[in-house]
């Protein structure tokens, strides 16, 4: 009976310690994004914590969002970004804009990806920076950043979900960074379906002339897309 009793409470404090160390496993997974990969032809991502080293100290203020992103074999990632004026379910705009775009790899990859919206002087910076990769530009003088709380921000996963996955043929908004009003026209009127603010897309090479397609407003959709 005394043997019997004394395996039951090892066996009790076994559980618990393997139940402690279960729970401290997966908010580590959460910590750095962990990426299970069920299908390599897709395209897998994971919104991981900035630490507190990403931002150099001389910068006082900072919004920082990491990615750890699968990229399936041959995928080519292109990153285009549109500032000024941006559409809350697109990515048509009005203003400037920017692209890169790296070779293909023949086996999957793992790429980090790290956007930084940061106060430099009297106006606010952008930088975005991915394996062989990078851009900085500025936004307009009057758009002014106080509280995240005024503004709509769209990701694609956010820290401590699961990973999403997502087919190739798709693009992916990595970053959207709106306000919550419509933009108005000279004359005071609010444009149709656009905000001051900017937006950050990533899509596979191969899709290229369909993304342009649709972020020019010759379709509705890359799907619609006919070369």
């Amino acid at each position: 009976m005394i043997v019997a009793v004394v395996g039951c409470g090892f066996s009790i404090v076994s559980n618990q310690q393997l139940s402690a160390a279960r729970e401290e496993h997966v908010e580590l997974r959460k910590q750095v994004g962990y990426l299970k990969i069920d299908d390599p032809g897709k395209v897998v991502v994971a919104q991981i914590p900035a630490s507190d080293e990403v931002v150099p100290p001389f910068v006082h203020q900072a919004h920082v969002w990491r990615y750890r992103i699968h990229l399936p074999a041959n995928y080519g990632p292109c990153f285009k970004m549109q500032r000024g004026l941006v559409s809350a379910d697109s990515p048509r705009g009005q203003g400037g804009s920017g692209s890169s775009w790296s070779m293909g790899n023949s086996e999957p990859e793992e790429v980090l990806s790290t956007m930084a919206l940061f106060q430099h002087g009297d106006k606010w910076m952008f930088c975005r920076s991915s394996d062989g990769s990078s851009s900085t530009s500025s936004l307009r003088k009057d758009f002014v950043i106080g509280s995240l709380d005024d503004f709509v921000i769209e990701t694609p996963v956010s820290i401590g979900d699961e990973a999403r996955m997502i087919d190739k043929a798709e693009a992916i908004c990595l970053l959207r960074f709106r306000e919550k009003e419509l933009a108005k026209k000279r004359n005071g009127e609010p444009k149709k379906n656009l905000y001051r603010g900017f937006a950050v897309y990533l899509f596979s090479a191969k899709h290229r002339d369909a993304f342009e397609a649709w972020a020019n407003g010759k379709v509705d959709s890359m799907k619609e897309f006919q070369p």
